[in-house]
């Protein structure tokens, strides 16, 4: 028999794609009429991107005929806390819960590829063992005993892959799980899992802007706390043991539609706060290298008078370059920086630029939070065009399709108080 020309690789991608689309139960899947025509096949998806066009299927779920009116109630009209307390007061079950944020976290998949490992059985069957224990006991196992989670696929879970998209990490099941505090999750696939509901919460590994950017892409709020602050370990990062510990240091942090400081509570202990009687918020409006387009620089405007008339607050400006550097003479005292995610719309796939407004501060070891503020044309830009980076940046707002006119504008703020030299 003659020896296959095909690399070794292709045929590890189609069995472990194969094994993707068997973990999608048959009464869950999509009738193909609510598939985006325009969907690439996934050998398209990598290699022309470009292609595609920009389809909203955030109301798919909600309008697939899959979702019964309780899982509807269930994955659409509760934060974090309500959720908890109704699984707690035996209003819904856990098992309740469960399938439907895994019905719809699975036709989120069908629509935007946005998993590497169901695991909806085995969710199921740890949701009817919290039922269980409630029943025979009347409380609940821990504070979020029942909430429906995702975990990026670098944290390992025993029996499953750990495999970050490498072929040489795929049927290579992981035998043991991960040290997590939390379960973990980041990037686009986590996203938009996130934004249409298929899960109430993720935590993601940030190490240059991986809980930032997924949250202004997807219109949602993400934390990244300083280094440690959320304990965890077990991570597949595709390097050699020990290359890990030499640079930067992944932050765990929780990405969700709402309900951030509900999660952080129940997982980490509670410090004082730091600031004194009035809160001092610092505005960086431009990393000093690329100044953020006109809409984005009209919403930090807004942002900084809503936060003048908020009693007890005082806004300063922040200088820079020195708000990068330890060499100024800025020596205020500041509670807060208010900054922008990125200095441009969100984009189309493969075209963000400047990550300096998120991996800057990641460098700097800040807390930091992405809050969404509102939608912005952007069409209305007179202004001279300020350079190289500036031309580029106006291109993804002036050749965007009229479907994604109105683009998500997020803004950044530093949970950290600052003092001495910026």
């Amino acid at each position: 028999m003659a020896e296959s020309s095909e690399p070794a690789y292709v045929d590890l991608v189609r069995r472990k794609q194969a094994q993707l689309k068997s973990g999608i139960p048959a009464e869950w899947r999509l009738p193909a009429h609510l598939i985006p025509g325009d969907m690439l096949s996934l050998a398209d998806s990598i290699t022309n991107a470009k292609q595609y066009q920009r389809v909203n299927v955030i109301d798919i779920p909600r309008n697939s005929g899959l979702l019964t009116p309780k899982d509807l109630e269930i994955t659409e009209n509760f934060d974090v806390c309500r959720l908890l307390s109704q699984i707690a007061e035996g209003k819904s079950s856990a098992e309740e819960v469960v399938r439907g944020f895994s019905k719809r976290a699975a036709i989120a998949h069908q629509v935007t590829r946005c998993l590497t490992e169901p695991l909806f059985d085995s969710a199921l069957q740890r949701g009817k063992a919290l039922d269980e224990h409630l029943q025979h006991t009347g409380k609940p196992v821990g504070p979020l005993n029942g909430l429906p989670v995702s975990v990026k696929d670098c944290f390992r879970v025993k029996g499953v892959d750990a495999s970050i998209g490498l072929t040489a990490l795929a049927f290579k099941p992981s035998t043991l799980n991960a040290p997590l505090l939390t379960a973990g999750g980041s990037s686009g696939g986590e996203g938009a899992l996130i934004a249409m509901r298929g899960a109430m919460v993720g935590f993601g590994a940030d190490f240059g802007g991986s809980i930032h950017v997924p949250a202004m892409c997807n219109n949602i709020y993400g934390f990244k706390p300083s280094a440690g602050r959320i304990p965890f370990g077990g991570l597949e990062s595709g390097r050699l043991h020990g290359q890990d510990r030499i640079s930067m240091q992944a932050v765990a942090g929780p990405l969700a539609v709402a309900d951030l400081e509900a999660v952080m509570k129940r997982d980490c202990p509670e410090s004082g706060p730091v600031w004194s009687k009035e809160f001092t918020v610092g505005v960086l409006r431009t990393d000093g290298l690329v100044t953020p387009l006109p809409p984005i620089a009209r919403v930090m405007d807004e942002v900084a008078e809503s936060l003048r008339r908020t009693p007890g607050v005082s806004v300063v400006e922040v200088p820079v370059p020195p708000a990068l550097k330890v060499n100024g003479d800025y020596t205020n005292r500041i509670d807060a920086i208010i900054a922008p995610v990125a200095p441009h719309p969100v984009p189309e796939i493969d075209r963000y630029n400047s990550i300096g407004y998120t991996s800057s501060f990641v460098l700097l070891d800040y807390p930091a939070g992405t809050i969404p503020v509102r939608r912005e044309s952007g069409r209305h830009m007179d202004s001279p065009i300020l350079g190289s980076w500036d031309r580029v940046n106006r291109e993804l707002w002036d050749n965007i399709p009229l479907t994604r006119l109105r683009s998500v504008v997020c803004k950044k703020i530093f949970l950290h108080y600052i003092t001495g030299n910026l």
